[in-house]
């Protein structure tokens, strides 16, 4: 799995401590997710948008729309 292979994750599957341990604000990471869900279309569209690859600047975007 890959947050066990990484070490610096959470290894519980709370989708909001993982975000934090990201250093994500939960609520702007999940509206984040919503926000683009429907317009993606890979794999690697997803892989994206998992918390550890989304940056705050990504999440302050999305805040402006």
């Amino acid at each position: 799995m890959r947050d066990v292979e990484r070490g610096d994750l959470p290894t519980d599957k709370n989708a909001v401590a993982i975000a934090k341990g990201c250093g994500l604000e939960p609520y702007g990471w999940l509206r984040h997710v919503l926000i683009w869900l429907s317009t993606v279309q890979t794999v690697d569209g997803y892989e994206k948008r998992l918390p550890w690859n989304v940056h705050s600047e990504d999440l302050a975007e999305d805040l402006a729309v």
